[in-house]
């Protein structure tokens, strides 16, 4: 099998990237939100899945 070095290269910075926002987000709650309704959390959340925006698929739409 030949090696797909642009994937392999491409999942390295997929991974890099999510870790990335998963510590800045883990932060920032910790930070700014001791509950669900801090209403910057929720906007983030509502717009990361809106399906005219971010549309990320399985990203749930309220912040808990």
């Amino acid at each position: 099998m030949p090696p797909y070095l642009f994937r392999e290269d491409g999942m390295q910075l997929w991974d890099a990237n999510g870790d990335f926002a998963a510590d800045f987000v883990n932060k920032i709650h910790k930070i700014r939100c001791r509950s669900p309704k801090d209403d910057a959390i929720q906007a983030w959340a509502k717009e990361t899945s809106a399906f005219d925006k971010a549309a990320v698929p399985g990203f749930p739409a309220m912040y808990y």
